[in-house]
């Protein structure tokens, strides 16, 4: 069975699952028909960049990689906010403040950085009550959510052709958004997110992007190997072959390295994700 990524480059304009099918239309021409195949963080439909896509046995790595670290350049402009906090809603607020200085705005970036209480968009993929905020949204009932911890490492603004960017890195579950939202309030007017590309999920960069749109320009060795996507964590080489059969058989084994999640491999294949506890190690998730 097959398995790997597929660092796909998400045009904006499209929702992530386009990309996913995409992705399953180029694998039949391969000849992998009922395989199974998902995006790893979806991208909303103005976003563009970076969308790792998971084959056959590496969706089992979802949780993974759904919180890893996240670079992105946002484009945004000041003196208004809409209903999605981006150009896609409606005009909500108003306000005539829209000119600050590259120091003014630098200021008000360091205060949006650290581990920090975040607000999700009212039109999000958040779960209230079993249903997803934009579809309550959508309905034109009122969504409150609670705040989230999310962790932001670097707001930077910058000025590119009469524009106004703000470079952000951050972990998984951050709104970008709402990093605009809390930066307008910050100066003391609202904001609107008007452009947004993705350039780093985890292990996957903009730089090795692939446009799958066109098949003829792409072949079967842009497909990744698993190991590519959680290189981040250490491995393990289990060498016994009584101690594989009772790893396999979800039997813990000793092991002296310290506690933590592994990469576990027989022959230099790799067999899945392991975690030791207390000098012992078995795994949370098989890959074969």
């Amino acid at each position: 069975m097959i398995g790997g990524f597929i660092n796909v480059y998400k045009p904006s304009g499209e929702y992530s699952g386009k990309s996913v099918g995409r992705v399953k239309a180029f694998l039949r021409t391969l000849g992998y028909r009922d395989i199974s195949v998902g995006h790893m963080g979806t991208l909303d439909p103005l976003a563009e960049g970076v969308l790792p896509i998971a084959i056959g046995r590496a969706t089992r790595l979802f949780d993974y990689l759904l919180d890893k670290d996240k670079e992105y350049v946002a484009g945004f402009e000041l003196g208004y906010e809409t209903t999605t906090l981006d150009s896609m809603g409606e005009v909500t607020l108003t306000s005539t403040d829209t000119d600050y200085t590259i120091d003014a705005l630098e200021e008000a970036c360091r205060t949006l950085e650290g581990e920090v209480d975040q607000i999700p968009p009212m039109y999000s993929a958040k779960n209230v009550d079993g249903i997803r905020a934009y579809d309550l949204a959508r309905r034109g009932e009122t969504v409150s959510l609670k705040p989230k911890r999310v962790r932001i490492d670097r707001v930077r603004p910058y000025f590119d052709g009469g524009k106004t960017y703000l470079d952000i890195k951050c972990g998984g579950g951050t709104y970008v958004r709402s990093i605009i939202r809390d930066l307008a309030y910050e100066l003391g007017t609202y904001g609107t997110m008007v452009s947004l590309k993705r350039t780093k999920s985890g292990a996957f960069s903009l730089d090795s992007c692939v446009d799958i749109r066109d098949f003829s320009t792409i072949d079967e060795s842009i497909i990744l190997p698993i190991d590519y996507a959680i290189s981040h964590y250490d491995r393990v080489d289990v060498v016994d072959g009584k101690d594989r059969q009772r790893l396999s058989n979800g039997i813990a084994i000793p092991c002296s390295l310290a506690d933590g999640i592994y990469r576990v491999y027989y022959d230099e294949v790799l067999q899945g994700i392991g975690q030791i506890e207390e000098n012992k190690i078995r795994f949370k998730t098989r890959l074969i």
